[in-house]
């Protein structure tokens, strides 16, 4: 990365498309010193669907296995990454809120809660009353 002259003879690795996990990949195999090429079709990286994202890491609708580890190590992994890179891009940790309309929908939350709390989620369970005292809106 950096480089923008490498032939094809020196490129290791190529990453095609910008956005957020095409930048994500180049960056780490660089950092594990590759020689990277990242091909993006136009416009500046991160332009196209990544910029219409909610940019958010959910850990909120996961149950234990690899999709929340895999957000878990994603959420760790950004605590670090402005220091990491110098630069600030307003990364923020908040937390998120299902709400439960029925009895079935509710015991379904209060068993992914127990099984994400297993997995190492900070989660709080809340009844109507304290969402609406925390949540007014």
């Amino acid at each position: 990365m950096g480089n923008e002259h490498l032939s094809i003879e020196e490129t290791e690795v190529v990453v095609v498309g910008g956005g957020a996990v095409g930048t994500a990949v180049a960056y780490y195999v660089a950092k594990a010193g590759c020689q990277v090429v990242l091909l993006e079709a136009g416009g500046p990286l991160g332009g196209g669907t990544t910029v219409a994202s909610v940019g958010a890491i959910n850990l909120l609708t996961k149950k234990p296995g690899d999709y929340l580890r895999l957000a878990q190590a994603s959420a760790g992994m950004f605590a670090h990454l402005e220091g990491e890179l110098g630069a600030s891009f307003e990364y923020e940790r908040r937390g998120g809120l299902l709400v439960a309309e029925t009895l079935q929908e509710a015991e379904y939350l209060a068993y992914l809660a127990g099984q994400q709390r297993a997995a190492g989620v900070p989660v709080e369970s809340w009844s109507a009353d304290q969402a609406c005292r925390r949540e007014p809106a």
